[in-house]
């Protein structure tokens, strides 16, 4: 019986943190993988602020993500953070709202460090030659 008992705790504990675990460590999809994203799936969003598209109201706000030319429309609940702000990489929480038409954010996480990455700043050197060719 006793044994029973451990075996069931131990069994316990383990699915709880697969659960925990499985959360926490939520793999995120850029802009251009997202779109293959199914709706009404929560998943993590990231891409760059794209310049001027940033519209701010009470406690939400409305802009645009992009990766590799491909952009996708935020529309986020909540606060943003301090450093918020256009031309920045995010990841977002949330998951497509209207068919996949919008993405319905609830968390902003700024992703940045003293110096971008090797892959970061390629990436958004990318981004600037889509912003480049769009204009010609």
């Amino acid at each position: 019986m006793k044994v029973a008992a451990v075996v069931a705790l131990i069994a316990g504990a383990i699915a709880f943190l697969v659960v925990v675990l499985g959360n926490n460590t939520a793999y995120y999809r850029t802009a251009d993988e997202a779109l293959e994203v199914e709706a009404g799936t929560r998943f993590r969003l990231e891409g760059i602020v794209v310049d001027g598209s940033v519209d701010e109201g009470d406690d939400e706000v409305d802009f645009v993500v992009e990766s590799k030319c491909v952009q996708i429309d935020v529309h986020h609940s909540g606060n943003e953070p301090e450093l918020f702000q256009e031309g920045i990489p995010v990841v977002l929480e949330g998951e497509w709202a209207q068919g996949k038409e919008l993405y319905r954010s609830d968390r902003i996480v700024i992703r940045h460090t003293e110096e971008y990455s090797d892959e970061e700043r390629q990436r958004a050197e990318a981004d600037e030659a889509c912003d480049e060719r769009a204009s010609r």
